[in-house]
Order: C-alpha cells, then sequence, then structure tokens
C-alpha cells in the first residue's frame, strides 16, 4: 500500500522558499538522493505562508517497508545528519517531525490532475488534528473528515482534498486540501458547510494545526 512519509522541517533563519530551490543547495541535493531510492516514487514540498521556518517534504513510498529498507542502508545516518545539520538549528530540541500517513490520493496525484498548478501553483492547506480517542478507533473521525470535504468537490470548481490517520498513530490525523489561493479558503471558512461543521471537529480534538503551504512539485 502507497504510503506518504510527511516531514517538517524547523528550519534555519537564512532559508527561504528561492533558496530552498537552489539545485546545489541542501533541499534540492537531498530530496534528489531520497527519489533515487527504490520505492520512492514521487516526492512533493513546499514552505509555510504563516510560518516560513516550516518546511515540508511529501514523500511517496511504494510501501511503508520501502522507506524502512532505506533507513537500514549504510548512507542513512549520514543523509539525516548531513540534512539537519544543513537546513535546521542545533539548538532546536525537535527540528524534524516525521509521520507516515496511508491518503488514498496521493498529494502528487492531486497536484497532477489540475494542469493549471504548473503555471499557478496552489496554496495547500495543511490541516493536522490529534484527536481525543474513539471507541471505534479513526472510523468516526474519518466519517466526519468525508462529511467535511464532502462540500469542497464542487467549491469554486473543485478544491482537491485527501486525508488519512498517521501509521504511527490513529489518533492522529492529517488533511491536505489545495487551493487556489488562501484568499479562496478563507471565504469558505465563512459558508454555512464550514459552520456546521466546525462544533462537531472541535468536540472531538485534543490539538490541531492549520498553516498554508507554498508548493513545489
Amino acid at each position: 500500500m502507497t504510503v506518504t512519509e510527511v516531514c517538517h522541517f524547523t528550519l534555519k533563519e537564512e532559508f527561504s522558499l528561492e533558496t530552498l530551490k537552489d539545485p546545489e543547495g541542501p533541499n534540492v541535493k537531498a530530496l534528489e538522493t531520497l527519489s533515487a531510492q527504490p520505492g520512492c516514487e514521487k516526492i512533493s514540498w513546499g514552505l509555510g505562508i504563516e510560518d516560513p521556518k516550516s518546511l515540508f517534504w511529501f514523500v511517496e513510498w511504494d510501501k511503508l517497508d520501502s522507506h524502512e529498507t532505506f533507513k537500514a542502508t549504510e548512507i542513512y545516518p549520514t543523509f539525516v545528519s548531513t540534512t539537519l545539520s544543513a537546513l535546521t538549528s542545533p539548538e532546536n530540541p525537535t527540528p524534524i517531525k516525521l509521520t507516515h500517513y496511508p491518503f488514498p490520493s496521493s498529494l502528487h496525484a492531486l497536484l497532477s490532475e489540475n494542469p493549471s498548478f504548473k503555471s499557478t501553483p496552489p496554496k495547500l492547506e495543511y490541516f493536522w488534528m490529534k484527536t481525543i480517542p474513539q471507541a471505534e478507533g479513526p472510523t468516526t473521525m474519518l466519517n466526519h473528515l468525508e462529511t467535511f470535504a464532502e462540500p469542497l468537490k464542487t467549491y469554486q470548481g473543485g478544491v482537491a482534498v485527501t486525508f488519512a490517520p498517521a501509521v504511527e498513530d490513529e489518533t492522529v490525523f492529517l488533511t491536505l486540501a489545495l487551493w487556489p489561493t488562501v484568499q479562496v479558503h478563507m471565504e469558505f471558512r465563512e459558508t454555512e458547510n464550514f459552520a456546521k461543521m466546525m462544533p462537531v471537529m472541535r468536540t472531538l480534538r485534543e490539538d490541531v494545526q492549520v498553516m498554508h503551504v507554498d508548493m513545489v512539485w
């Protein structure tokens, strides 16, 4: 089963979207190493808009075992230490958060479905939620997310969305939505559909993080 490794880095101050795109820079070099690994299918990445020190990698593996195999290679410890030392500050106790999600539709597939995204990259909504444990496991939250996502299919021509619980913790969910602009997302938050779902979400959540991301792929 395809799984997406989501890495959230806290960057050093000197990095920007443009410097991260540098083909000779540490971000691109690290992604080139990743993309050469057996089982690595696609990579998308982006930089937080509200928090420009947040770098996100979305690494799509054909299966979780392929990532585990890479982690067992001789080059992996050097890859990790070199990447972290180049991109993150040594003073940061948690320079990276890494989680896997079995998204039913991959982020790269959603990006590729809309040809206009190549000329005008979308703004990714990164909606992370830690929920209160449910007796039914992740089923309850998945049903709520499905209801929440339904009106997006027709809003402003359709907003692509995918979501899944974390492999490592079924009380953690990540939703990714591709908006043409941040403003369009803000306008959706004023709709009746959004107002109906928010009280339900609030009763289930323990913690939440929402951010928009400038995408590169």
